[in-house]
């Protein structure tokens, strides 16, 4: 059983499958707007099918509402979702190739 963090904001959660169907990565958003979290959470993670092996795929990414694979590849996008209640200038929200091992940059850039 995959074991993901629940509560504060940002409580959806996006959830594929590798090519080989032996990974999942689910995306977790973080619990405030500008608090650091636990590390699962502003990331996205990836565990085997039958929910052991956790990795942080990816971190820094404020609320990761939306992953997919590019078809017939190994290749991550996520849509990120940034701070809320800002206004319509800071900062936006933005869609980006997901590197494994990256950090992209929240709560700090």
């Amino acid at each position: 059983m995959v074991q993901v963090p629940g509560g504060g904001n940002h409580w959806t959660r996006a959830i594929v499958f590798d090519r080989a169907g032996q990974k999942i990565a689910v995306s977790v958003g973080s619990s405030s707007n500008i608090t650091p979290d636990e590390e699962r959470r502003a990331a996205i993670n990836r565990y085997s099918t039958d929910g052991s092996g956790h990795e942080i795929y990816a971190s820094g990414t404020r609320n990761p509402a939306s992953i997919h694979w590019y078809p017939n590849s190994d290749t991550l996008w996520a849509v990120v979702i940034e701070r809320d209640g800002l206004g319509d200038n800071l900062p936006p929200d933005y869609l980006t190739h997901i590197q494994q091992g990256g950090f992209y940059g929240w709560p700090w850039a």
